[in-house]
């Protein structure tokens, strides 16, 4: 979330000094002799620093090429691995993969194949092994030794190694979760990329542009970076051609080092460069913290029953995206999410219709009712619980396996329903251009395309939000809430009497140390009751969640 977002969340949540102030006006949505506006309260924790873990791979990528043995004579970069390897946690969670490359490209872990093999499975013996192994590389000197092709420097080839690589464990993790029914966890993947900086024949521009495609596929992750590390002694061999050869050496180390500052970069990740003969050590990168403190992204309450704005003519019961009156305009079951049994929400069936796609909601003149598209298996499925079919997904264009597809912290429902795109990060757009980011009006349940300032007061959701007296256990940190002026529409039976809401409660939170991060949800599901000639339920007008009321979906 950029700037201006977390300026508006601040605002909306009430933190700071403003964390007992109402969004609003406390004066304002006075309603007279109408009241279905209700209030939601309690408790929220965020996740235990200490429970919550994320996949961590690492990938070295070491220079074996003949000029290492003048750059680093010692094997300083050898020894600076050995030491990392010794200082890394012992978890599941970390994966290791560790790549040679000279005029050729030498695996080392995950059996000499190209991977990532997890750090807990290797034993004592492996690990000395592979140590021994990475020295063995480091000190050989002389061509020929610890390898092949050890007189030149290749940088594309494992570049483009180290592309694929990261590529294909994202495709083989979504494709083990999916087997599975599950969602994967997004890795984050960290690259090291230690060289002299000086490949045979390579450009730079085809370099670059390697780099700036691993780092691309962060989309895909929870993160991919790559660093840089360059090495480089003072008495390495001076070019005969050069006329001045003290000129001539410090212009080729600058080039060699701004070379790979370059890469790293383009990489998102850190630069490192040892001239003088100094350890080698990769300490200082942020590698490998799997234990993290968590903070609340979004908060947001969101009835489903209602379309945005909330007006008591837009009660919406079955929660397809279309008002009860529309509905009896189009001939659908307004209790029925999916009128014709097709596996399309009626909502969206009619948003594609109405844009000259082939859906009809309902069933056509010859009687039949089925618009192609949706699988048998998968009519009424909706594999990763955000409150969309998963027919419905695949024309909207989000993931029916994961629950904020475009990861802007508002679900992929809430986007929806409320107006704004769930499959592109629009959270920081005005479309209507009344001052209030999309964020902010499905935060507030008003619509985000329609201008309607005026009427904020009395349609808004209004939101505070303050730190907790409860203990923090774990590193958890918690909140005390308040979700005021949520409003009820009268809906009609559905089975269990008339007036009956549904209502969704999402908390999206994000690592302290990674603001943009992916989201880990918690969602509570509660109803509240509106009859048109009743009383609303609770009578009070207030719904109290617990902390063991959220779970993830």
């Amino acid at each position: 979330m950029r700037r201006a977002g977390i300026a508006a969340l601040a605002f909306a949540l009430g933190f700071a000094a403003c964390t007992d102030a109402y969004l609003f006006d406390p004066r304002a949505g006075r309603r007279g002799a109408e009241d279905r506006a209700i209030r939601v309260t309690g408790e929220l924790c965020t996740e235990a620093a200490s429970e919550v873990r994320r996949p961590v791979k690492l990938l070295f990528a070491m220079d074996t090429s003949q000029s290492m043995g003048a750059t680093d004579p010692n094997g300083s970069r050898a020894q600076a691995f050995v030491e990392l390897l010794d200082t890394l946690p012992e978890s599941p969670e970390i994966e290791l993969g560790v790549l040679l490359f000279a005029g050729d490209v030498t695996w080392l872990t995950n059996g000499g194949a190209s991977g990532f093999q997890q750090l807990v499975a290797m034993s004592p013996m492996e690990r000395q092994r592979l140590a021994a192994t990475i020295l063995t590389y480091a000190y050989a000197g002389a061509p020929g030794e610890g390898g092949p092709n050890r007189d030149t420097t290749d940088f594309i080839k494992p570049l483009d190694e180290i592309f694929s690589t990261i590529s294909r464990d994202i495709a083989n993790a979504r494709a083990a979760a999916a087997a599975g029914g599950e969602v994967a966890d997004l890795a984050h993947y960290h690259v090291v990329f230690l060289s002299d900086g000086h490949p045979r024949s390579n450009p730079d521009p085809e370099i670059f542009a390697r780099c700036k495609a691993i780092r691309a596929l962060r989309s895909e992750a929870g993160e991919v970076v790559f660093n840089a590390v360059h090495v480089f002694l003072p008495d390495q061999a001076i070019p005969t051609s050069c006329p001045d050869p003290n000129d001539c050496q410090a212009r080729i180390v600058e080039q060699d080092a701004a070379r790979l500052r370059g890469m790293a970069e383009l990489g998102g990740g850190e630069f490192r460069s040892f001239r003088n003969g100094e350890p080698i050590n990769f300490l200082f990168f942020r590698l490998a913290g799997i234990k993290r403190a968590f903070v609340i992204k979004e908060l947001q309450v969101f009835n489903t029953s209602a379309g945005p704005g909330s007006s008591g003519e837009q009660a919406d019961s079955d929660g397809d995206g279309l008002s009860d009156a529309r509905e009896a305009e189009l001939h659908t079951d307004p209790t029925l999410r999916d009128s014709d049994g097709d596996g399309f929400s009626d909502g969206v069936e009619q948003y594609f219709r109405e844009r000259g796609g082939p859906f009809r909601p309902h069933a056509a003149d010859d009687g039949s009712t089925l618009d192609p598209g949706c699988p048998a298996e998968q009519v009424g499925a909706d594999a990763d619980e955000d409150g969309l079919l998963d027919c419905d997904e695949q024309l909207i264009g989000t993931s029916s396996s994961r629950f904020d597809s475009d990861g802007d912290g508002l679900p992929d429902l809430f986007e929806w329903l409320g107006g704004s795109q769930p499959s592109s990060r629009d959270a920081e757009e005005d479309p209507d251009r009344d001052g209030l980011v999309n964020a902010v009006e499905v935060r507030m349940h008003t619509d985000p395309q329609l201008a309607e300032s005026g009427r904020y007061s009395d349609l808004a959701y209004r939101y505070r939000l303050g730190v907790s007296s409860t203990a923090r256990v774990s590193g958890s940190l918690c909140y005390g809430f308040e979700v005021d002026n949520v409003l009820l529409v009268p809906t009609i039976d559905r089975g269990e009497g008339p007036g009956i809401n549904e209502l969704v409660m999402s908390i999206a939170q994000v690592a302290g140390d990674d603001l943009e991060g992916p989201p880990i949800y918690r969602v509570a599901r509660f109803r509240a009751r509106y009859p048109v000639d009743g009383i609303k339920d609770p009578p009070d007008g207030v719904i109290a969640l617990r902390p063991e009321d959220f779970v993830q979906p």
